[in-house]
């Protein structure tokens, strides 16, 4: 990374040899995966499929000392992605599961050429909101705004949404017990007054 952390990256190429580009799917985990782990995905055409551990988790090195970390090793797997395996902007697609959901979702808006598909599987709107529907009413509003404060509203997700380009995908379970459904990024996109037209949503049983 630019500050010297070092990612434990997997990497598991598209099966055929394709002359063509295939897209890459670039993996961004939760806050309790470890070791790079493979998410089983049911893949009907050639891609390469990315998976890598945050600094300071499983096998990567560097010290977490921010939230803005989180982001800084997205896009070092981006570039990776772009250099390394010649991915085109446009076929690099974007999962992220919990908190990787957030983390995918700045990564993607840095950069407006990143026109590939997004996908946000249960994940929270913002840290603020995340903080505020774990704590106590009085208690809960003052965290969140220590936190934004701190690190002015990092790991927004609802934010980065807007600024993205592409097709978006936002995945929630109603009965989630780590993401209540008033933090989640699906809960924030359906009262949005500003809409977009390209976010689908699945709302899981």
């Amino acid at each position: 990374t630019p500050d010297n952390a070092s990612l434990n990256v997997r990497l598991l190429p598209a099966k055929s040899a394709a002359k063509e580009p295939v897209p890459t799917i670039i993996y961004f985990p939760g806050n309790c995966e470890r070791k790079a782990i493979s998410l089983p995905l049911r893949i009907t055409e050639p891609c390469n499929r990315v998976f890598f551990d945050y600094r300071g988790t499983g096998d990567s090195k560097g010290k977490f000392t921010a939230l803005k970390d989180l982001i800084v090793d997205g896009d070092t797997v981006v570039q990776f992605v772009r250099k390394e395996l010649e991915t085109p902007d446009h076929l690099i697609h974007f999962y992220g599961r919990s908190l990787g959901g957030a983390v995918a979702a700045e990564t993607k808006a840095l950069n407006a050429n990143l026109t590939g598909p997004f996908v946000s599987d249960r994940s929270f709107a913002s840290i603020g909101k995340l903080i505020k529907s774990h704590l106590p009413l009085g208690l809960g509003h003052l965290a969140a705004w220590t936190v934004k404060s701190h690190e002015r509203d990092v790991l927004n997700a609802e934010k980065a949404l807007a600024k993205m380009q592409g097709e978006k995908l936002i995945i929630c379970h109603k009965e989630d017990k780590i993401i209540p459904y008033e933090a989640s990024l699906f809960y924030a996109n359906e009262k949005s007054e500003e809409k977009s037209t390209d976010v689908t949503t699945m709302l899981l049983p």
